[in-house]
């Protein structure tokens, strides 16, 4: 999950302004900076000299040189930084399917957040299974959300599912959010993400399956917020089929953030289809409807690498692989599983 931080520096645009300076290194008309942006971290407005001009009230943060409710700043500077994400519990092998799935949710802006958590519509309690650590490998205890808010400078873990006896089970006294059914689409089909909001800016990750060494198979990604997706993608897969573990394969998943997202994929190879979903022949447009929360799940063994994807509103995109291997011609596999920007 450490390698992830470079995709972490996805940060607000704080473009500078072009300040007009004369040629011949004379800059007799730089002297007066007057325009403003946001710091990366949002709490602040700074000149274009990066110098700090006024610090934002803590509900509040940077948005076009103004302070504004910090859930909008977040939305309006489109970075890794938000307070609404979907986490999607990631198809793999059989030989892990349904092994302890998590998120986690660092609280960097300075003040108290709450956090809800629903799927399908459905309002999940998380004083059960939301948790902040304390310690580090086999000596990590698991505490309670303070009054029920995660506190400045936490990382609340979410344990979000955990079905059947394979792999990792979820830390001894939680009881994580979705138990009675396998929370992960596997093979073509369609399911249900969880839906995450907090009251002010965080970051986000999920690792699956979660618990040490013992989880062998593991895989975890850089969450980006809904106010950084797009309605425009080009499909990318973690990598090319196992030549050894038959069942392996790669896909892509798509998410709807709202009901009756329309979503056009130009396949570069046929869409083979599954449980609810139409296969799609290859260069020709075939089009799906999701609704808010819903996954739409490609998984086959030719890849869709670089097929051009179109959504009428906006949508996120993954890239897995239920088992890889690097080269494909070894046999033991991790579950690669990317949020695509």
């Amino acid at each position: 999950i450490f390698a992830l931080a470079m995709l972490a520096a996805c940060g607000p645009s704080r473009n500078r302004p072009d300040s007009g300076g004369g040629g011949n290194g004379d800059s007799g008309s730089n002297n007066s900076c007057s325009a403003t942006m946001c710091s990366a971290d949002l709490h602040n407005i700074l000149d274009c000299d990066g110098n700090v001009v006024s610090t934002c009230p803590a509900d509040q943060g940077c948005s076009a040189g103004a302070c504004v409710p910090a859930c909008q700043s977040a939305a309006d500077n489109k970075s890794s930084i938000g307070c609404d994400y979907y986490s999607v519990d990631p198809d793999i092998i059989a030989e892990g399917t349904g092994a302890c799935f998590a998120a986690y949710i660092a609280n960097t802006w300075g003040s108290p957040v709450a956090i809800t958590v629903e799927r399908g519509g459905t309002q999940l309690p998380i004083d059960g299974f939301a948790r902040v650590p304390t310690g580090q490998g086999q000596a990590i205890t698991y505490a309670p959300l303070t009054n029920g808010m995660l506190q400045p400078g936490q990382v609340a873990i979410l344990f979000l599912a955990r079905f059947g006896s394979t792999l990792t089970s979820c830390p001894t006294g939680v009881t994580p959010a979705v138990t009675a059914t396998d929370a992960a689409v596997h093979g073509t089909g369609l399911g249900q993400a969880f839906h995450i909001t907090t009251s002010a800016p965080t970051v986000a990750y999920d690792i699956f399956p979660y618990g040490g060494g013992a989880s062998a198979a593991t895989s975890a990604t850089l969450l980006l917020p809904t106010s950084a997706w797009d309605v425009n993608y080009v499909g990318v897969d973690a990598f090319r089929k196992s030549q050894i573990v038959a069942q392996a394969q790669p896909f892509i998943e798509l998410v709807g953030q709202e009901d009756g997202t329309n979503v056009t994929i130009r396949p570069t190879v046929a869409i083979v289809g599954g449980n609810g979903v139409a296969p799609g022949a290859q260069v020709a447009n075939t089009s799906y409807t999701l609704n808010k929360g819903q996954i739409l799940q490609f998984t086959q063994d030719a890849e869709l690498n670089g097929s051009p994807i179109t959504a009428y509103k906006p949508g996120g995109l993954g890239g897995v692989e239920t088992c890889l291997s690097i080269e494909v011609s070894e046999a033991a596999c991790d579950s690669p599983d990317q949020g695509m920007p």
